[in-house]
């Protein structure tokens, strides 16, 4: 500690009393194909090549909502620069393998909430959280009859009258999700 305080430096070199905004490394196992990812703590550096680094051989294509970029002979290409935490990605793998991310700092925790601002339509968007969290208690709901559905890779959920129904149950960490909803939502 500092001065005799409570404020540490954690690993990245952060000194406050805030536990939840210590630098983690960040593990997201991708199989080979689609799969539909977010970003709860991201490094310093938000660029593909910093983030991929470890694993640019076996990523192909990386998309989010209005942007995409390939990966062709050790260099990227398109419109898709940088990850942004409150975005959720399609990341197409050539074979199964674990991407790593060290000293990536939290992208949501106590005293710094992200904050979505979503269309109508289809929104993709990422969970930031290090907890699992059912829909209904991460939904407030003021929101109910504005959102139709929700889908993330392989599972869905519905908004009937205020109450969900389907297989996705609850938001998981690192997951993305598609967030349909019937009006503009800030």
């Amino acid at each position: 500690n500092i001065w005799g305080g409570s404020a540490t430096y954690d690993e990245c070199g952060i000194c406050d009393d805030n536990e939840y905004n210590d630098c983690l490394t960040l593990t997201i196992d991708l199989s080979a194909g689609a799969n539909l990812i977010s970003f709860r703590a991201l490094p310093t550096d938000f660029s593909l090549e910093s983030i991929f680094s470890s694993i640019e051989d076996n990523i192909h294509l990386i998309f989010t909502e209005s942007a995409g970029a390939i990966h062709l002979d050790g260099s990227w290409y398109g419109s898709l620069y940088e990850i942004t935490p409150n975005n959720g990605y399609w990341v197409i793998a050539t074979t199964d393998v674990t991407l790593t991310i060290p000293e990536a700092i939290p992208t949501s925790f106590e005293g710094n909430d992200l904050q979505y601002h979503l269309h109508a339509g289809n929104n993709l968007i990422s969970y930031p959280f290090a907890v699992d969290q059912p829909i209904g208690e991460a939904i407030s709901s003021e929101y109910d009859y504005s959102i139709w559905a929700i889908a993330g890779s392989g599972i869905a959920a519905k908004n009937i009258n205020g109450s969900w129904y389907g297989s996705l149950d609850a938001f998981e960490p690192s997951m993305g999700y598609w967030i349909v909803t019937y009006d503009t939502l800030n």
